[in-house]
């Protein structure tokens, strides 16, 4: 007699390999930038997994999918694929999955400025990490609960973290994660205005980031440099890496990466007194912030157009948006950015006086 052939596994074996082809692809897309190819490729990847399949792949895909959309802006269907996908980890009892999916749903809350559970939901994904032996995951979460410290104004306490990560990513030869955590190194030394310093973590993280086709992080660390470079008044580098920021940001089709982009633009603008176009250039990143949920972004764009209208002696309205960057910074519990815009309002009350 022939052995019987199991049909229906076969069938799911073929559509799980052709889906975990696809996601891979979708994945690859979403780092080398085409978005809308990755969203595409994962989309097409989920569709051969259907819900009465529960599976690790399916829990990976949704939370891949999630990432894909957070990336486009779209923060609710971002968080929608993140609980998705912790569910079905958790129902298949997949326990590095659902730290994975808690370290994403932490992340959206922190873009919505929601600290607290931010916090709660990254240590929920590091206890699940290191249960499930995710040394690499671990590293993020600890980078992630560095960048909180950071805009809590914890610098000691973010610096910490920062290295702790660092080291493990060094370890483990995790060229994605270093570029990520010396991309914050710098930004903590950029805080602290050590400015050369900071230049060094940034062109260290770049060089990792072209290396990697990552244009993602590449037009972090861009946009962060430009920022050194306007502390420095270095006008023509400021200005070289803000382009480079935003023509990734277009390539993408990245709605933050152009945000924040924009706000140094709108920096430098303002720099060469070009206060009209600054202006324009700044209104567009605080929309675009703000239609991406991105509380923080949001703020800092609202403190720059402040800055502006003051600069223009326009202090009604500058007085408008330096209290609404107070509202979000506090809002996020971003104390030393909220006391820095309080301190403005009072040396601008005395200026208009």
């Amino acid at each position: 007699m022939k052995p019987k052939v199991d049909s229906q596994s076969d069938s799911t074996n073929v559509r799980q390999a052709q889906a975990s082809r696809l996601a891979h692809e979708g994945r690859e897309a979403e780092t080398r930038g085409a978005l809308g190819d990755s969203l595409s490729k994962l989309e097409a990847a989920i569709s051969l997994l259907p819900d009465s399949e529960p599976s690790p792949l399916r829990a990976d895909i949704l939370r891949w999918l999630g990432t894909t959309r957070r990336e486009l802006g779209q923060t609710a269907a971002a968080e929608f694929h993140y609980q998705e996908s912790r569910a079905l980890a958790r129902k298949v009892s997949y326990q590095a999955g659902e730290a994975h999916a808690l370290n994403c749903l932490a992340i959206i809350a922190q873009r919505r400025g929601d600290v607290e559970r931010a916090q709660g939901l990254y240590r929920q994904a590091a206890r699940q990490a290191d249960g499930a032996g995710e040394h690499r995951l671990a590293g993020m979460v600890e980078q992630n609960l560095g960048v909180l410290a950071n805009i809590q104004g914890d610098l000691d306490g973010a610096l910490v973290r920062y290295r702790a990560s660092l080291r493990q990513f060094e370890e483990g030869s995790f060229q994605e994660g270093m570029s990520w955590v010396l991309n914050n190194l710098g930004m903590l030394h950029t805080d602290l205005g050590k400015y050369a310093e900071a230049e060094q973590y940034f062109l260290r993280a770049l060089e990792i980031a072209r290396n990697r086709m990552d244009l993602h992080t590449q037009a972090l660390v861009e946009s962060n440099l430009a920022e050194v470079y306007i502390e420095l008044e270095r006008w023509t580098d400021a200005e070289l890496h803000v382009s480079g920021a935003l023509a990734i940001a277009d390539e993408r089709g990245d709605p933050l990466r152009r945000a924040d982009g924009l706000k140094f633009l709108g920096m430098i603008q303002r720099a060469k007194g070009e206060l009209s176009m600054a202006t324009e250039t700044l209104i567009q990143s605080h929309k675009l912030a703000e239609e991406s949920e991105d509380v923080l972004l949001a703020a800092e764009a609202a403190r720059e157009l402040g800055e502006t209208h003051a600069q223009a002696r326009q202090f009604e309205s500058a007085r408008e948006f330096f209290e609404r960057a107070n509202k979000l910074f506090t809002e996020t519990n971003a104390g030393l950015d909220a006391t820095a815009v309080q301190e403005r309002l009072e040396q601008m009350r005395s200026e208009a006086q």
